[in-house]
């Protein structure tokens, strides 16, 4: 349908979108005026600008549909293909501008959340995947960095008192005490659920200096959830409610960044990065510094996978490396002993790091790699049990 509508056309490596037909036809939908970049050239993303005007043409809504699919047809499906055949090793980079990671040929690091293109990922025959997961990693190193500048913060004593910061934000945004927010928490509340996630937006969107225009394209791309911006600011407002200590950040933030393109030192590790805007430094002391740790920690663990037979981790391999995420494999029977120590050695890692903020870490063991994977217990030993999919035919 999109080859006959001229939106696509063929090439010897596969299909390609003619963009010069597609600016031309989106030009037209929206009435001579349409959506454009900073750089000023014609916006034609599937998830806004064509969705926008899919009801006004059968062919630019086969488009919209398609733009979700194209990357994973271009970036993923090759190399999954391919490791149906062999074993898949990715292209990792130990060091990049903001001290974290980074990985290609998969980008394992940035899967696609919708279920699919993780699950295809399992562990050699006989062995499972065990895991271990930060909980809210960068919120607890946010607040170290501010007791390190400035001294006692309400991030910081939320956590120490451990209480769930996203319950600690959705009890303020619903005007209700901790307590009950607890209670509704604990109960799977539905209508708090949805407070909870949006707390996550804003604890996780507003630390890296976010305006109300982003904040907007940030909820809906990472989360599903459309406001307006006025609903952003007035979020910011109750964000820094909850967390007054975050208002003095930005300040001092803002003045080292007043020059457009600062130099900054990051806290422990004393790295520098240059050409630094307001937002990259917001987002550098906090993020450097879960990278410095998760680092420290995923070295603690490839040394009892390969040089302490006595360990419970030795003969486990590593697989991947998802910046506040360990996943390796090795026998089920092992798996408990496994992920337990596995948890152990992250946190042992990131208290390098983050000495005054309490941190957590969440182990597991999982046939299959799976953002729905999650930590099972036995209720009588405790042991940790190893997490399958349920097949569709019963989840239905």
């Amino acid at each position: 349908q999109l080859l006959e509508a001229g939106y696509l056309k063929q090439k010897p490596n596969g299909l390609a979108k003619d963009t010069k037909v597609i600016k031309a036809r989106v030009t037209e939908l929206y009435d001579g005026n349409p959506p454009m970049t900073p750089k000023d050239n014609i916006k034609i993303d599937g998830k806004e600008t064509l969705a926008n005007i899919a009801h006004l043409d059968e062919d630019m809504a086969a488009l919209a549909q398609r733009e979700p699919l194209s990357k994973l047809l271009s970036s993923f499906v090759p190399i999954l293909t391919k490791g149906a055949e062999y074993p898949i090793n990715p292209r990792w980079n130990v060091l990049v501008d903001t001290g974290r990671t980074s990985c290609g040929k998969p980008t394992l690091q940035n899967l696609p959340r919708k279920e699919g293109v993780r699950e295809c990922f399992t562990p050699y025959p006989g062995n499972v995947f065990v895991g271990a997961d930060y909980s809210f990693a960068e919120l607890c190193s946010l607040a170290q960095v501010i007791y390190w500048q400035f001294g006692d913060n309400a991030l910081m004593r939320t956590i120490n008192n451990g209480t769930d910061p996203h319950v600690a934000m959705a009890a303020n945004l619903m005007e209700i005490t901790l307590e009950e927010a607890e209670a509704l928490h604990a109960a799977g509340d539905k209508n708090f659920k949805e407070y909870r996630t949006l707390s996550k937006c804003c604890n996780f969107g507003y630390p890296g200096g976010l305006g109300a225009k982003t904040f907007v394209d940030f909820a809906k791309a990472s989360y599903g959830i459309e406001i307006t911006i006025e609903r952003a600011k007035e979020l910011k407002a109750d964000w820094i409610r909850t967390y007054p200590e975050m208002a003095t950040y930005f300040s001092w933030i803002g003045q080292l960044t007043s020059s457009g393109h600062a130099t900054i030192q990051q806290f422990w590790s004393g790295r520098i990065r240059g050409g630094v805007t307001f937002c990259q430094g917001a987002n550098s002391f906090f993020q450097g510094l879960v990278a410095d740790g998760a680092k420290i920690a995923l070295y603690l663990i490839v040394r009892a996978c390969y040089n302490e037979p006595n360990s419970p981790l030795y003969g486990t391999r590593i697989n991947a490396f998802i910046h506040d995420e360990v996943l390796g494999e090795c026998p089920p029977e092992q798996a408990h002993a496994a992920a337990t120590e596995m948890e152990k050695l992250m946190l042992d890692g990131i208290k390098t790091v983050i000495p005054d903020v309490d941190c957590f870490a969440e182990p597991y063991a999982s046939t299959i790699f799976s953002k729905a994977a999650k930590t099972i217990r036995d209720k009588k030993t405790g042991e940790i049990l190893v997490w399958s999919p349920k097949p569709k035919e019963e989840e239905s």
